[in-house]
C-alpha cells in the first residue's frame, strides 16, 4: 500500500517560497506548486513550451496552467532565451538543494521533499473545487489511485459546507439567548 503524501498548507508554501533567495530556484519551485510540474519537467522546460498569451505550459504531452501571479516574473526571466534552450539550465540536484535550504529556513517540521509541492498543488485544487477528472488531466496521470489519495487528503469536509438556511434572513425567536448560552 502506498504511503499517503504529506502536503504543505498554503501558509507553509508562502513561507517556503519567500525563503528562496535565487530567482531561478524560486521560479522552479513556484512552477511545481503553481502549475503541478514535476522536477524533471521543470529542468527540461524550454521557452517555446510556454504560451503566455493563453497562460499555458505545454509539457510531457499535456497542458499546465501559468499562475497569474507568476506570469510577469516568468516572462521577464525567459524573454531572452533562444528557441530550444532550456529555461533554467540547472540540475535537478541543485533545485533540490535550494528546496532543502528554503525548507529548513522556513521552519517547517513535516517530513517532505520537492515532490510535496506537486502533491500540495493537487490537494489544494481539490479543496478549491476542481473535479478529479480535470485534475487527473492537468497532472498528466493515467491512474485514478493518486487522484483518489489527493481527494482523501483534501479538507473538503462538512465544516466548509454551508447550510442553505444560513443564506436565509431567518433567526429563531430565541437566537439571542441561545447564542449567549453557546458563546457564539
Amino acid at each position: 500500500m502506498k504511503k499517503i503524501p504529506v502536503v504543505f498548507t498554503r501558509v507553509e508554501v508562502a513561507r517556503l517560497l519567500n525563503r528562496v533567495t535565487n530567482l531561478k530556484h524560486q521560479l522552479a519551485m513556484a512552477l511545481s506548486y503553481g502549475a503541478g510540474l514535476r522536477l524533471s519537467e521543470i529542468t527540461l522546460l524550454k521557452a517555446e513550451d510556454i504560451d503566455f498569451e493563453n497562460s499555458l505550459i505545454r509539457v510531457a504531452g499535456r497542458e499546465a496552467m501559468i499562475p497569474k501571479n507568476l506570469k510577469v516574473s516568468l516572462w521577464r526571466y525567459i524573454k531572452d532565451k533562444k528557441t530550444g534552450q532550456e529555461i533554467f539550465k540547472v540540475s535537478e540536484r541543485n533545485i533540490q538543494i535550494a528546496f532543502n535550504k528554503a525548507f529548513k529556513n522556513a521552519g517547517i517540521t513535516k517530513e517532505m521533499n520537492f515532490f510535496s509541492l506537486r502533491h500540495s498543488f493537487a490537494v489544494h485544487l481539490i479543496e478549491n473545487g476542481m473535479d478529479t477528472h480535470h485534475l487527473k488531466k492537468l497532472l498528466g496521470l493515467n491512474s485514478r489511485r493518486a487522484i483518489q489519495a489527493y481527494a482523501r487528503i483534501a479538507d473538503t469536509q462538512t465544516q466548509k459546507i454551508r447550510s442553505p438556511l444560513e443564506d436565509c434572513a431567518f433567526l429563531p425567536a430565541d437566537f439571542t439567548a441561545s447564542a449567549k448560552t453557546l458563546r457564539l
